[in-house]
């Protein structure tokens, strides 16, 4: 009876403990999320920065070169010159900062090539690289000026007949130049400039684009140019396009005593520069030593 009253007034119902408002929420927890969002940002960051580093392949060290271009040293790091202009109005760093530490790479680099030609003549020299805007007529200018200042007579010879450079960096006319003494309309005393940088620098600018660069470049012509500008120079620099789009730097090889192989830190590709330099060894090239700019 007493249970059927308490079933027929309460409802079968009894407080046990009366409700109580919390006096903090249960959720957010602000120091677990926290905890919580560090640890998955981290772990985000590091695996998209380990992904980033797996998918790009550039070079980026002396060491990574040395890897990619095997049997081959390197002979000089050159850091970033914020003077030296861009390519419409380019400044050699070795005139206008020579105590700069671009302008002692040089310095270095042209040292490494004096002890190199040592053991075996070097007289002749082509730079090239395996793609384009990797700093290859910079590198060529100023090492030519290195060579000028220590008192060298130096001749410098644009080879690149699809995008020629080499006259803006020397200050000379390109209108005349290298093609237009392979196809006889001058003769090479005429053809050649010295450079007002320095009474020591002769140049032979391009000259106008031809047709047929490659064609041009394997003539004999060529040959006996560059065995003229030898026998009036000290040293020879022979400016080259990169190898990977055409084959004007292999068929320019034959006529050299070394190979200068640039590369362009973050930029040059692992399998580029590999490529590049497997090219330059199957036609025989005196590849002597890579440059990192």
């Amino acid at each position: 009876l007493q249970l059927s009253e308490r079933l027929t007034t309460t409802g079968g119902v009894q407080i046990l403990n009366p409700a109580v408002a919390p006096s903090t929420p249960i959720s957010p927890t602000v120091a677990r999320n926290l905890l919580q969002s560090l640890f998955i940002g981290l772990f985000v960051g590091l695996g998209l920065a380990f992904l980033r580093d797996q998918l790009d392949d550039s070079l980026r060290t002396k060491a990574e070169v040395e890897r990619a271009v095997r049997d081959v040293p390197t002979f000089a790091l050159v850091p970033y010159d914020t003077t030296s202009g861009d390519d419409h109005h380019p400044k050699l760093s070795t005139l206008t900062a020579p105590m700069s530490a671009t302008a002692e790479s040089y310095r270095g680099l042209r040292t490494a090539i004096q002890y190199a030609s040592l053991s075996q003549p070097i007289k002749v020299m082509q730079v090239t690289s395996a793609s384009a805007s990797e700093a290859k007529t910079t590198t060529l200018s100023n090492l030519a000026m290195a060579f000028a200042l220590s008192g060298k007579r130096v001749a410098v010879m644009d080879c690149d007949l699809r995008k020629p450079k080499l006259h803006r960096f020397m200050q000379v006319d390109g209108t005349k130049g290298f093609t237009t003494v392979v196809l006889g309309e001058l003769p090479l005393e005429q053809a050649m400039q010295t450079s007002p940088l320095h009474p020591n620098v002769d140049v032979l600018p391009a000259g106008y684009l031809p047709p047929n660069p490659s064609e041009l470049l394997n003539h004999e012509r060529t040959s006996r140019i560059i065995e003229s500008l030898a026998e009036r120079s000290s040293m020879v620099f022979i400016d080259c396009p990169p190898v990977l789009p055409v084959t004007d730097a292999l068929v320019i090889s034959r006529n050299v005593d070394a190979t200068i192989f640039v590369t362009m830190a973050n930029k040059t590709s692992r399998r580029a520069a590999k490529r590049a330099t497997e090219m330059l060894r199957q036609v025989g090239a005196p590849l002597l030593a890579s440059v990192i700019t």
